[in-house]
């Protein structure tokens, strides 16, 4: 009988991750319009959406935002273990570089 990760890590987690990569959502040190342009929302959304479809148990979010600070989206998944663990993880991303990586490492 398959482990739940076997059974859902293409499914659930790969597949979402490689749709999740397509929103060019850049760092908003190299993208001007970070804020204005809309890709952060659709990656909050694509995130919160991928979250709840997961179907687990005690699973909440909510979104923080300030302003000129890109939103920090937050998701609580209550337990009943006595500690708390943290995941941390961007929205954004680094824009492809065509200098300073090794060979064939950059975008070429």
């Amino acid at each position: 009988m398959p482990s739940y990760i076997d059974e859902h890590f293409e499914k659930d987690f790969v597949a979402p991750l490689a749709d999740f990569i397509r929103i060019p959502n850049i760092s908003p040190g190299y993208d001007p319009n970070y804020f204005t342009n809309g890709l952060v929302e659709q990656a909050i959304d694509f995130t919160i959406k991928w979250a709840e479809s997961l179907k687990i148990k005690g699973l909440s979010h909510y979104v923080h935002r300030e302003p000129k600070i890109p939103p920090l989206v937050c998701i609580v998944i209550e337990g009943e273990a006595p500690r708390n663990v943290l995941v941390y993880g961007h929205l954004d991303k680094q824009p492809h570089l065509t200098e300073g990586w090794s060979k064939g490492l950059g975008k070429e």
